[in-house]
């Protein structure tokens, strides 16, 4: 669910009608978050969606007919007062005044902070600060989880705030929580959390060249050859009987020498 479909469709609908977004949609891809978020402020583009508040008893599907003339089925009789909408959907609404008023909800449902995230780079600025104020409250490593989508969002304009809080819990956030982003599957997330390694020296320069070598990614294979050269006493990037050559880019035989001790690499 990356984009504007079905599934994102059915998934909003789900939310409407009480389903969390867990049950409703893959909570673990920033893509579904967003195109969550896109859905809902784009269900008037569907007029046959028959989307159902909390209570209200399940009516019978629209037909074709029903479509073409625009109609949406038999309905049950109105409530009295149109229920409101549940916190997920209210954070992606298209009244911002109804996505900053459910921003509150998000202090007592850690599973909605995805949406905080979101709203952090909301185009209406009442929202956005509200939203800002309550990713700054959250310890540092409440972010990790949230890294791929900050790091989504971070493409777009106003996306740049939630990057800095991620970058600094980072940089004092938990040792072991910094290595583990490294193996994230998302290439951003990974990668910050490289950069960050680096930086903060929790990286043997074995272990950088060992990714230099193995890794496909010549981003990461850059940034982890230069830190495992740098790493290293000049003597010990040379290759047995061989002379040190002028200061240059780093040497890809040095790293793979260093992450594979008595080893020659192939080519």
């Amino acid at each position: 669910m990356d984009g504007w479909d079905g599934e994102t469709m059915r998934a909003v609908v789900r939310v409407c009608e009480g389903a969390t977004p867990e049950e409703a949609f893959g909570i673990g891809s920033a893509g579904a978050w967003l195109a969550f978020d896109d859905g809902v402020r784009n269900t008037d583009d569907r007029p046959w969606l028959s989307i159902r508040p909390p209570g209200e008893p399940e009516r019978p599907a629209p037909t074709l007919l029903d479509r073409l003339r625009g109609r949406r089925g038999p309905r049950a009789a109105p409530p009295a007062s149109p229920p409101p909408p549940p916190p997920a959907v209210a954070l992606c609404h298209p009244d911002g005044r109804v996505r900053e008023a459910a921003l509150d909800a998000v202090r007592t449902a850690p599973e909605l902070r995805p949406l905080l995230v979101v709203r952090c780079a909301d185009w209406v600025a009442p929202v956005r600060e509200k939203a800002r104020a309550l990713l700054a409250e959250l310890p540092g490593d409440a972010l990790f989880p949230l890294a791929g989508l900050i790091l989504r969002l971070a493409r777009r304009d106003r996306g740049d705030f939630a990057r800095a809080l991620l970058e600094d819990a980072l940089r004092e956030g938990p040792a072991a929580e910094v290595l583990a982003l490294t193996a994230a599957p998302d290439r951003a997330t990974y990668r910050i959390a490289y950069r960050i390694a680096v930086e903060r020296g929790l990286l043997t320069p074995v272990e950088l060249a060992a990714t230099a070598a193995a890794c496909g990614d010549v981003t990461l294979q850059d940034l982890c050859a230069e830190a495992a050269v740098a790493a290293v006493k000049p003597e010990e990037a040379v290759r047995p009987g061989a002379s040190p050559g002028p200061t240059g880019p780093p040497c890809w035989t040095c790293c793979w020498r260093l992450a594979r001790p008595g080893c020659v690499r192939p080519g």
